[in-house]
C-alpha cells in the first residue's frame, strides 16, 4: 500500500490543466454509470430506501453528465472546466455523490482527482493499493474538511451540518472515492464526523 499525500501550493496551478475536459469527450455522450460499492444503484442492485432510491433517481435526471454540475462560467465554447464546480446546487448527499462520481469519473485516475479536490479547498490523502490486494484493489482517495481548519462552512453550505458544526457536534465533511483494479470509479461517498 502506498500513501501518498500531495501539498496545497501547486493546486492551484495542477488544477487548471488538470480541470480542463474537451466537449466531445466520449464520457459526456456516455457517462458511466453511477455506482455505490461497485453495484448500480440505478438498476436497485444494493438495497435502498423508497426516499433514498427517489432522491438518487432525481439526482440522475437534474444531473446527466457532469456538464450539469458546473457554473456557467465552466462551460466554454469548446470545453468544461471542472474547478467551477457548483457547490451550492447540491442541497443534497444523493446529489452531492452524483456530481463528485461524474467529476471522478471524467478526470479518469485517482491522481488527477486529489488535485481536484485540493483545488476545492479539501485536506486529500490517496491509497493506492497494491495489484493483489484482495479487498479493495484500486485507490481510495479521503478528502476532508475539517470544521477545526477550514471553518463550519464547508462547500456543501449544508445550514443543519453548518449548525452542528457551529455547536461542536459535527468535526467536518468528508468524501471518499473508491477505484476498482482497472481505476475506475466504484464508490463516492459522503459523511459526517461526529465528535
Amino acid at each position: 500500500m502506498q500513501f501518498i499525500s500531495i501539498k496545497n501550493a501547486s493546486a492551484e496551478d495542477m488544477l487548471s490543466a488538470e480541470s480542463e475536459i474537451e466537449l466531445n469527450h466520449p464520457k459526456l455522450k456516455a457517462p458511466a454509470e453511477f455506482l455505490k460499492h461497485d453495484k448500480s444503484v440505478y438498476k436497485q442492485y444494493i438495497p435502498l430506501g423508497m426516499w433514498e432510491l427517489f432522491r438518487y433517481k432525481q439526482a440522475f435526471w437534474l444531473f446527466p453528465t457532469v456538464q450539469e454540475c458546473l457554473m456557467p462560467e465552466g462551460v466554454k465554447e469548446d470545453t468544461l472546466d471542472l474547478s467551477q464546480f457548483d457547490w451550492p446546487k447540491l442541497n443534497g448527499s444523493e446529489k452531492a455523490e452524483v456530481c463528485l462520481f461524474r467529476v471522478a469519473d471524467m478526470l479518469e485516475t485517482p491522481e488527477r482527482a486529489t488535485t481536484w479536490f485540493e483545488g476545492q479547498g479539501f485536506n486529500v490523502y490517496i491509497t493506492v493499493y497494491a495489484e493483489n490486494h484482495s479487498q479493495f484493489g484500486g485507490a481510495r482517495i479521503i478528502a476532508s474538511w475539517p470544521f477545526r481548519t477550514h471553518g463550519t462552512a464547508s462547500p456543501f453550505d449544508n445550514l443543519t451540518f453548518r449548525w452542528l458544526g457551529e455547536l461542536g457536534v459535527t468535526g467536518g465533511v468528508g468524501i471518499v472515492v473508491e477505484y476498482n483494479k482497472k481505476m475506475e470509479v466504484k464508490l463516492v461517498d459522503i459523511n459526517y464526523s461526529f465528535k
